[in-house]
């Protein structure tokens, strides 16, 4: 895999964080030390991550490619950068949580550190979407005011290979297979979809038409020669 590509240093970066933080809470010289520390191991999943995208601002000349004045982009970046501090610098847990704060005020979206996220997901025009507690496959994407939460107690698994498009939610005791589509406003609450599945409507009526997969990589950003392993 080629090294992430960006129009920026690791240092450049880091100093951007350092005036975001600053302009809301502040940040200590040792804390921009951790920062510094886990700031490797954040942009080694971006990599992973974005060389799977067939977007153009996220993929340049075939590998992962990285701009901090993408708001999608960093949106991802300052989620893996609070959940790297979370998983390796517990003592510095208040810290994630302002990274993560700040990642709900620069774009109106709640990525908690705490949810584990797969190492390949992507986020479009994310305002106003709620992603909580839950089991997610790798390569899902989701859009403007979404919602993955509990219900009464009891959490979802989405399979590999799922798409939300706008306002539609996932809750409480579902599993959705690989390779689904959510249609803009669908609500799956404690009802199951199958794989390869395009869904409509709200539970428990929803309607389930055939998706081919080759047709899942015409709506969403992922490369289709990406192999799930």
């Amino acid at each position: 895999m080629s090294a992430l590509q960006m129009d920026v240093s690791s240092s450049e970066l880091l100093a951007l964080v350092e005036r975001q933080l600053n302009s809301f809470w502040g940040v200590s010289r040792r804390e921009l030390d951790v920062l510094s520390h886990v700031l490797p191991g954040a942009l080694a999943k971006i990599e992973i991550c974005f060389s799977t995208l067939s977007n153009k601002y996220c993929n340049r000349n075939g590998g992962g490619y990285f701009s901090p004045y993408h708001a999608d982009s960093y949106c991802v970046y300052l989620y893996h950068l609070a959940k790297e501090l979370y998983e390796k610098e517990r003592d510095w847990i208040d810290l994630a949580d302002r990274i993560y704060y700040l990642n709900r005020v620069m774009h109106g979206v709640d990525l908690f550190y705490g949810v584990d996220l797969p190492t390949i997901f992507w986020v479009g025009h994310p305002l106003g979407a709620v992603i909580g507690r839950g089991s997610f496959g790798d390569y899902f994407s989701f859009s403007q005011g979404c919602n993955v939460g509990n219900s009464k107690g009891n959490y979802p698994v989405l399979g590999h290979h799922v798409h939300m498009y706008p306002r539609s939610a996932v809750l409480g005791s579902c599993k959705v297979g690989n390779f689904c589509v959510l249609a803009s406003g669908t609500i799956v609450k404690n009802q199951d979809v199958p794989s390869n599945s395009l869904v409509f409507g709200e539970s428990p009526d929803l309607t389930f038409k055939p998706l081919e997969e080759s047709y899942y990589y015409t709506l969403v950003q992922f490369k289709e020669d990406q192999v799930y392993v």
